[in-house]
């Protein structure tokens, strides 16, 4: 009857252990970065949690472990940017913008200003670069990284105009009317970075009207 029940009991444990493998055995065993964290879910385990096991596990795939955390769970992509950005990795935040951006486009206004915040301040021009070349709207990421980070607020938007001037009018518009008592401030900075003066007062004018006279 013993030897009945304890070959019952091991029918059922091990089923349940070989179906949920750990990340690492999942990892070793080549699965899908998607299924390592799906499977890492499943056993209630946070999306952050299993980003690290990933990354301890795996750092050579560690960008892709972003993109694919931020597909499966974009809501959390403060947690997720912020936890890859964590000293102990030294990911390049620029790359880990990018690999963001690759899952989770639409959270831009989350993942940029997020990156800028967890990283060093020489980082600010090159994650504000990447963002633009991965085809992001400025106008939808450089407000909120202003406020965010406001002592770099004039090398952010200044980086935007260079990196990307046919979207002048837009960043312009976006940023004064995020803070319209800085519209000066904000036009200067643009007109210093060479940013087609037609564009930066048009937006600056959509965006304030009433400080025209000023501007």
């Amino acid at each position: 009857m013993r030897r009945t029940i304890i070959g019952l009991a091991a029918t059922l444990v091990l089923p349940i252990s070989m179906a949920h493998a750990d990340v690492s055995g999942d990892i070793k065993a080549g699965l899908p970065l998607q299924t390592v964290l799906t499977n890492a879910l499943k056993e209630k385990t946070s999306i952050e949690k299993a980003l690290s096991d990933v990354i301890d596990a795996s750092p050579e795939q560690a960008y892709a472990a972003i993109t694919a955390a931020l597909q499966l769970s974009p809501d959390q992509a403060a947690n997720i940017v912020s936890i890859a950005l964590a000293r102990q990795y030294n990911l390049n935040p620029a790359q880990v913008v990018a690999a963001a951006l690759q899952g989770a486009p639409e959270k831009a206004a989350i993942i940029v200003p997020t990156a800028i915040v967890k990283s060093p301040s020489y980082y600010t021009v090159p994650v504000v670069q990447r963002a633009l070349a991965e085809g992001v709207d400025g106008s939808k990421f450089v407000p909120p990284a202003i406020r965010t980070a406001p002592r770099q607020a004039d090398s952010i938007l200044a980086q935007a105009l260079r990196s990307a001037p046919q979207q002048t009018e837009a960043i312009m518009r976006a940023v004064i009317a995020d803070q319209p008592d800085k519209a000066l401030q904000y036009v200067r900075v643009a007109l210093d970075a060479k940013a087609p003066a037609a564009d930066v007062l048009a937006g600056a004018f959509k965006a304030a009207p009433r400080q025209a006279d000023a501007i």
